[in-house]
């Protein structure tokens, strides 16, 4: 698995969640041999919705949900992608840290570690992150950026970081 990169704004006093669909670049194939689904395209996965051979020695692949004004791109005939194929996560851990409220200014600062909840789904492919409302008002001392990290164990690479960020605290209900 590749590290990717997942910026997200939490309100306090709201619940957020996001899903982590994992995966990895499978055996690559010939493009024009491709079928729509999720494609590795200049090393990040894409859904691609249809594959068209163009007939001039390009083949076209309409990306997301093949809407209007989503991007498509042209590929050479016999160039090669890899599918999206799904890992399995067998624990995930996330969490970011922020400064001990009341403590002076240290160089460098004390942290706190603040854990994000982590749950698998029942196949392994998705990790769930959620704060619910109660969760999020007790971040209401630590409004700003910090940087967090989503790790996942799988049982061919043991812990890896999938995801990094920047995870910022806004200001929202006070309750």
């Amino acid at each position: 698995m590749r590290t990717g990169r997942l910026d997200v704004e939490v309100f306090t006093g709201a619940q957020w969640t996001v899903d982590v669909q994992l995966v990895k670049p499978g055996t690559p194939v010939a493009v024009e041999t491709a079928l729509p689904g999720r494609w590795y395209l200049d090393g990040v996965p894409v859904p691609v919705h249809s594959v068209r051979d163009m007939g001039n020695g390009w083949v076209a692949l309409q990306l997301g949900d093949g809407l209007y004004g989503e991007p498509s791109t042209q590929i050479p005939v016999g160039s090669l992608i890899a599918p999206a194929e799904p890992v399995v996560a067998l624990d995930a851990a996330a969490g970011f840290a922020v400064a001990v409220p009341g403590v002076g200014v240290d160089d460098p600062p004390t942290m706190d570690t603040i854990e994000i909840p982590a749950t698998i789904s029942p196949d392994g492919a998705t990790v769930t992150l959620q704060l619910d409302a109660d969760a999020t008002v007790l971040l209401s001392d630590s409004i700003g950026a910090y940087s967090w990290d989503l790790y996942v164990q799988t049982a061919a690479d043991d812990w890896q970081r999938c995801l990094e960020g920047t995870f910022t605290i806004s200001k929202g209900d006070a309750r």
